[in-house]
């Protein structure tokens, strides 16, 4: 139902300080990928990222995120509405691994990360994979 993998984004423009266009280069991150295996279209009337929940544990197995979501979309790109046929795809785009560990415990290592998705009353979770931070 949902993937977490590495993987390259691409070039990009936009609009950076005193609304000049500034150019991003391509770049390695994480993304998220919604597979719908129900039976009927997954409905969203907001990003479906915003229902993504990190669960980030570090090598000796304590979880260091709390139950939240990821809250890192604006208004401005949330989509009015969206629907995944069943057996198609959303690609919820880059999310930040560490974004949500409290800074104190955000230390240089190799961490596990898994990704939980809720939707109306159901969870899934993501593949785990090992990342490491700097």
């Amino acid at each position: 139902m949902i993937t977490l993998a590495k993987k390259i984004f691409p070039a990009r423009k936009a609009i950076g300080a005193f609304g000049r266009i500034d150019e991003f280069p391509a770049y390695e991150g994480y993304g998220v990928v919604l597979h719908n295996c129900l039976e009927k279209p997954l409905e969203f009337t907001m990003n479906p990222g915003l229902l993504l929940i990190p669960i980030v544990r570090n090598q000796s197995g304590e979880v260091l995120t709390s139950n939240k979501p990821f809250a890192w979309l604006s208004s401005v790109e949330m989509p009015v509405s969206i629907s995944v046929a069943p057996g198609k795809t959303y690609d919820c785009g880059e999310v930040g691994l560490m974004d949500l560990v409290p800074d104190d415990k955000r230390k240089p290592g190799k961490y596990h990360v898994r990704i939980r998705f809720e939707y109306q009353g159901a969870a899934w979770e993501s593949n785990e994979i090992e990342i490491e931070h700097k």
